[in-house]
């Protein structure tokens, strides 16, 4: 490499690590963690403007996910026109009545929202 190609991608990993280092002290938590999750569909629930739109959009993927595997599954039965928002305003209901398990997996307690609330 020359001196000046060197010196440009010294720059640019530089810039990268100060990057990453910054957003992972600014989310503790993984995306894919439930408080994560949580947060991001209180506002995607609220349509928050300032929200945090990956976690807004990782809320929204995660939970038409779970609404897709739980109607094939027959682990839930919503009706056809339930969909993100109402399923995401479910999940946070589940988890404001059961605050002691945001530390459980997603997955597990979005499948239980949807059977709670509609069950086959």
């Amino acid at each position: 490499m020359h001196g000046h190609t060197r010196r440009l991608v010294g720059f640019c990993l530089l810039a990268v690590l100060l990057g990453a280092g910054r957003d992972a002290v600014a989310q503790s938590a993984p995306i894919t963690a439930t408080s994560t999750l949580f947060a991001g569909c209180q506002d995607l629930v609220q349509n928050a403007p300032g929200g945090d739109m990956m976690r807004m959009g990782a809320c929204a993927g995660a939970v038409s996910t779970a609404l897709d595997i739980s109607r094939q599954l027959r682990r839930s039965c919503p009706p056809a026109e339930v969909g993100v928002i109402e399923a995401a305003q479910r999940f946070i209901a589940f988890i404001e009545e059961r605050p002691a398990r945001q530390a459980d997996q997603f997955g597990t307690l979005m499948l239980m929202a949807l059977s709670d609330r509609w069950p086959c």
